[in-house]
This record gives C-alpha cells, structure tokens and sequence, in this order.
C-alpha cells in the first residue's frame, strides 16, 4: 500500500520530472488508478481549487473508437489538463488483471505534485465519471488486441497536440464530472 500524506514527498512511483507540468492518468500494479497533476510551486488557491472544484470531463475518439483523449477542468479555473492512457504500455502478461480491474473499480485518487520539489500538495478521491468511464474501458479492451497500438495511439496524439488544449476542450464531447453519483 502506498501512503501518501499532504505536504510530505511523494513515494516513488509518482516522483515526478523536474519541472515537468500538466497531468498523468496511471494504474498501478494493483489496480488502483491515479491523476497525478504536476504543477511548480502551486498557490494555496491552486491547492484548494485541486481539492474541491468540480472536476468536469471530455474526451476525444478517433474513428474506430479506440483511441481517447480524456481531458478534465476544475470549475470556474484554468486549470485544465489533458488524460493521455495507452494500456498496451504495459507487459502484455498483465492485461487480464488491469482488464478485470476496470470493471471493479471506477475509483480514482487525484494527487496535486509539485513538480519542483516532489511535495504533495493536495490529495482527492473521486469516482470517475459514468460516460467517460465507459467510453475509456471500451476502447481499452479493444486496444489490447491491436498490434502495434502503442505506435497508432502516438502518433494520433501526436496529430491532437498540433492544437492547443483549450481549442480541443472546446471541440471535445462533454462526458460528466468526477465524483458524480449513478
């Protein structure tokens, strides 16, 4: 079990690059998802709005629906991130557990790093949204079976990221907030 406490260093396997900013959407080994959000040097107002906006979702699909681009937005901020999730980057072994996983759990915990001194800043757990949880779980378990998506996945995010991110939020299909109840 990883503990994590606010104002300590992260552990390990979120330490963060240095200076490195924006988000990564992660699944641990045991299942347990995780937003880790980069920022240097984040305000006491970043901190609070990371702890209790409403964090509202999109995301993007390519044609064959298998490749998504999430992104998320805290409310009335703007701050706003984008999800980039490749599951075949993972050891092939392991695809029938984070498989099994995704059905288990919707349950993500969203973690504010400062990514200049490796410092947690806020912490937060939400239930990820319905739509795009669904949407993400589809195309995961198509991916898996795709060869070489790693590559495909790139290289369309790749296509993506010659646009800004406010430009794509703005085009993305609005799919539910964090921490909504069904």
């Amino acid at each position: 079990m990883i503990q994590l406490i606010v104002g300590q260093q992260a552990p390990e396997p979120f330490w963060p690059l240095p200076g490195a900013e924006g988000a990564r959407f992660e699944q641990l080994y045991t299942g347990d998802w995780f937003l880790i959000i980069y920022m240097g040097q984040p305000s006491k107002e970043e901190r609070k709005i990371v702890r209790k906006a409403k964090i509202l979702t999109r995301y993007l699909i390519d044609e064959s629906k298998t490749m998504v681009m999430a992104f998320i937005r805290f409310e009335a901020s703007p701050l706003i991130y984008e999800l980039v999730f490749d599951p075949t980057r993972y050891k092939a072994i392991e695809w029938k557990d984070r498989i099994d996983w995704w059905d288990k759990s919707n349950t993500v915990s969203l973690l504010l790093i400062d990514s200049t001194t490796g410092i947690v800043g806020a912490i937060r757990v939400a239930n990820m949204p319905k739509t795009l949880w669904e949407v993400w779980r589809e195309s995961w378990r198509k991916s898996v079976s795709i060869e070489d998506y790693s590559r495909k996945y790139t290289e369309w995010i790749q296509t993506l990221w010659q646009q800004k991110t406010m430009k794509l939020w703005n085009i993305a299909i609005p799919s539910g907030r964090f921490g909504e109840k069904y």
